[in-house]
């Protein structure tokens, strides 16, 4: 046990070094490229033979075509011809996937492609270019390829510009001057992650755009042929102001990051969390509540969408992609039904958070208690603070470091008898522990502050609190992967003017449930799918079920789960689990694999008894008893994939390039005020876009707010409004 542990933690370490910035060597990083070419060929792939996989390469269904490429490598070089055949494949997707794979079997398969492979070089798509140079990199073949590597280092399109470095780094030897670019290339993407999330933790309240200062005067010569009442994406459900009660209460969402269910209300003896104890004791507790991926980004775009980040493609982190037009944020849903909208602290997003969603956002503000009208009813999120990760290249402080609080952390690292196994060998690891349990009690008291403020202003009764993480603990054997601690998160609500106090439920739920939850219990209609006229189909855009309200849905038979690139780190793993069992499926056998590190190899297949096996140490998955299990969970996983549009098996050079060709930004158009008298309309040509808006009479101009289906103003009032879709910049500022 202690054996696997070390070689467990030193392989945490590894992949902590990469999160640690760009100089990081590709030795330190990844395995050679040739262990793919030197893994032994296996017979079957997910319970299939090769011949099965190259059918699936003809299928209409894009992710059954990608599924399929994907599962060749495995065969060795039994799946050079399939490979070679597909570099003709009208899917961008399959042939980048195709060369990249020739490129790392190297040896006969690859000496047979090159002459297809240099045709790629004149591909359409850039990505597949670079696949093809990758490839004959490989082959011997580097002059004028290595060039193209270089060059796509400097690609606008961050991610092509991430695929090149993670390709010239499986590249050996690599000239100096082309690791110096890489060196460079990963440096500047590290420095603008840092430079994004200094800006999000400073963002502007009250929805200040980021789109610009420019103006537009008045109406255009030429407005567009559309009809403004067709433009409507939201409307009231009624004309008079809501009013916060039973009917449509207050949400508040209090949303941690990196916490797995160690409560004193989850039955940890040893956690100190009064206020989270309580909240649970009146409210409900839900004992198999997950989130659907391991890192915060991703799942906040579930969260905030109601939809699966591998239908928008928002599986990679960090991302900056464009969300279908059809998709809508929670706060703008919630907004333009009347309630007050406000989002505090920093929570990353894999797209630009909206100005349209929120009436005041950023790390200042009062919350609910700026709102106009005391009888408003308001939906507020909260990004606790102190929940960062805490993996081991941190520094190790003793826990007295923490700012002094009425409940101080303990004076020294706990004992082994009140450690997980995993944390438990040295004193670092304790230390590591001791921090860990310091930051869930620092989080309870801001949950106690937050709910004393509710109690101050007499708004219990008929606010429905909701606690959370976006993911399990941020310790070795936490976040990223797909075991339990990284995606097991504690889920609590309270409502007491429509549930009571006390109770558990034991059913599987998921992180993509709060949204449809939450507009249920508000009386809220949930977005619907659009048809090519634009006339909404009986269907919810939302992919997760409604939990507190009647005719909820049943439980599912399964939650899915995905994993992707995280930081630098590629790698691409789906997973289905039950209330006892769990399977995964691994697309990338030959990378490292820190999550299990007792397997002698990385699996292509695992299949675990939680209940028997909680820290998941057996794989059942070969053993023929549980054949049909696996079976069974396998192609449910696989039926899941084909329901959501599985985005994360495209490559995400090529899936960028489709979303923002060139790296280039759109700008939302601009929207067009229509004014008769009193009565103010407004449009947008911009499929998906939201319209914000603000008066002014006399002084200051007032607050955006969000424009929902027509505006009275008094014929001195001016009226100044911008645009804004998810994925694009704001529009330019039109005035009336």
């Amino acid at each position: 046990m202690w054996i696997w542990r070390a070689v467990w933690l030193s392989g945490w370490f590894g992949l902590a070094a990469l999160w640690s910035g760009p100089g990081v060597s590709a030795e330190e990083a990844r395995p050679p490229v040739e262990a793919v070419a030197a893994a032994e060929p296996v017979p079957t792939v997910a319970g299939r033979e090769l011949a099965g996989w190259v059918a699936d390469l003809e299928s209409e269904q894009r992710v059954v075509r990608l599924r399929a490429v994907r599962s060749l490598a495995p065969f060795g070089s039994a799946a050079g011809e399939p490979l070679r055949g597909v570099l003709e494949s009208e899917d961008p997707a399959v042939r980048y996937l195709a060369a990249i794979d020739l490129g790392r079997l190297g040896g006969e398969p690859l000496e047979a492609s090159v002459e297809r492979l240099k045709s790629l070089r004149d591909d359409p798509h850039p990505a597949v270019q670079m696949a093809a140079a990758f490839a004959l990199c490989r082959s011997g073949n580097r002059e004028g390829n290595l060039d193209l590597l270089v060059e796509r280092l400097d690609d606008p399109e961050r991610a092509m510009a991430c695929s090149a470095a993670q390709l010239l780094e499986q590249l050996d030897p690599l000239p100096e001057e082309a690791a110096a670019a890489v060196r460079e290339a990963k440096q500047r993407e590290w420095d603008a992650i840092e430079a994004r999330q200094f800006a999000e933790a400073e963002e502007g309240s009250e929805g200040e755009g980021r789109g610009g200062t420019e103006t537009l005067g008045g109406e255009p010569s030429a407005s567009p042929a559309v009809d403004p009442t067709d433009q409507f994406l939201f409307r009231r459900p009624q004309s008079q102001p809501l009013q916060a009660g039973k009917d449509h209460p207050n949400v508040l969402w209090m949303v941690a990051t990196d916490l797995s269910p160690e409560l004193g209300c989850y039955g940890d003896a040893e956690a100190r969390t009064p206020h989270l104890d309580q909240l649970a004791s009146e409210g409900l507790r839900f004992d198999r509540a997950h989130a659907p991926a391991g890192t915060g980004a991703v799942v906040r775009s579930g969260m905030f969408t109601g939809v699966s980040p591998l239908s928008l493609g928002s599986q990679n982190e960090p991302s900056r992609i464009v969300p279908p037009h059809e998709v809508r944020h929670a706060g703008e849903l919630f907004r333009a039904a009347g309630y007050y909208c406000t989002h505090r602290g920093v929570g990353a997003l894999p797209f630009e958070n909206p100005s349209t969603a929120w009436d005041r956002q950023g790390s200042e503000h009062a919350d609910w208690r700026e709102r106009d009208q005391a009888t408003q009813p308001f939906f507020a999120v909260v990004e606790l603070s102190g929940s960062e990760p805490i993996g081991p290249i941190d520094p190790i402080e003793p826990p007295t470091a923490e700012p002094p609080t009425a409940e101080p952390p303990a004076a020294a690292p706990p004992a082994d008898g009140d450690v997980p196994l995993l944390y438990a060998a040295t004193a670092e690891e304790r230390g590591q522990w001791a921090r860990y349990r310091a930051r869930v009690a620092r989080i309870d008291r801001q949950v106690g502050e937050l709910l004393e403020r509710l109690a101050e202003d007499g708004l219990e009764e008929h606010t429905l609190v909701v606690f959370t993480s976006v993911s399990g603990r941020g310790l070795p054997g936490g976040s990223v992967w797909l075991v339990e601690s990284a995606t097991r998160i504690p889920l609590i609500v309270r409502w007491p003017a429509a549930l009571p106090g006390g109770r558990v439920r034991k059913d599987l739920v998921s992180l993509l449930d709060l949204l449809p939850t939450m507009l249920a219990a508000a009386g809220l209609r949930e977005p619907q799918s659009l048809g090519g006229d634009q006339s909404p189909r009986e269907s919810s855009l939302l992919q997760g079920r409604r939990l507190l309200v009647e005719r909820s849905a049943a439980e599912p038979a399964y939650l899915f789960f995905h994993r992707d690139r995280v930081r630098g780190d590629v790698d691409l793993q789906r997973a289905a689990r039950d209330r006892r069992w769990k399977y995964l499926r691994n697309y990338e056998p030959s990378k490292p694999y820190t999550a299990h590190p007792w397997l002698s190899r990385k699996p292509i297949e695992e299949l675990y008894d939680c209940q028997k096996d909680p820290e998941e140490a057996e794989n059942l998955a070969e053993r023929p008893q549980y054949a049909e299990r696996l079976g069974r969970m396998r192609r449910a996983t696989e039926q899941w994939q084909q329901e959501v549009g599985d985005q994360g098996l495209v490559p995400e050079a090529v899936l960028m390039h489709e979303q923002r060709p060139g790296g280039r930004f759109e700008r939302t158009a601009p929207p067009v005020i229509r004014r008769s008298g009193s009565t103010v309309l407004m449009y947008c040509t911009t499929d998906g876009a939201a319209i914000a808006y603000r008066t002014r009479s006399e002084g200051e101009w007032s607050r955006w707010r969000l424009y929902v289906d027509g505006l009275k103003l008094d014929e001195t009032e001016r009226v100044e409004a911008k645009a804004v879709r998810m994925g694009y910049r704001e529009s330019k500022i039109a005035r009336n």
